[in-house]
């Protein structure tokens, strides 16, 4: 899987330490390395998680900067997750609430048909949120009250 980031106004700095050395710092630093402010507590800290994670279930994540953008590209080995389920089990799974919350449209679309093949919730209809920035502001709050099992935000800060 492929994330495509847009170049920010820092890219350049980024285009000159090259692709070795932007993943050896992600890695061990995160936003911290680039003397980013931080708005909350661990922002800037998810692509150490994100890789932490990614190892631990023998892939990779590897960040690759073009003159545009900054592509990351998520690998993970083919497991036999699904495989090793009951046909019960995936039953259970697939009737999990979901919500999500994004500001682009597209984005909302998008994550919502992949969502939609994967969760057949009896109990609700999902959440979505991002149209509005009221409806992103009530987004948590709705999650937990209407007791939502899995919730995909996607989350970005803009400092003006």
């Amino acid at each position: 899987m492929e994330l495509h980031n847009a170049a920010g106004p820092r890219h350049a700095e980024l285009l000159e330490l090259g692709d070795d050395e932007l993943n050896r710092i992600a890695a061990a630093e995160g936003a911290s390395a680039h003397n980013l402010e931080r708005s909350t507590p661990g922002e800037g800290e998810g692509y150490p998680m994100a890789l932490t994670c990614v190892q631990k279930m023998g892939g990779a994540l590897r960040l690759h900067l073009l003159e545009t953008e900054v592509v990351a590209t998520l690998t993970l080995p083919r497991t036999p997750f699904v495989a090793a389920l009951s046909k019960q089990r995936l039953e259970r799974i697939a009737k999990l609430s979901y919500a999500l919350v994004d500001d682009s449209a597209f984005s909302r679309k998008m994550l919502a048909r992949v969502a939609d093949a994967m969760f057949h919730s009896p109990r609700s209809p999902p959440l979505i949120a991002g149209e509005t920035c009221e409806s992103i502001e009530q987004f948590a709050q709705a999650v937990v009250e209407q007791d939502i099992d899995v919730v995909f935000v996607d989350h970005s800060v803009q400092k003006s």
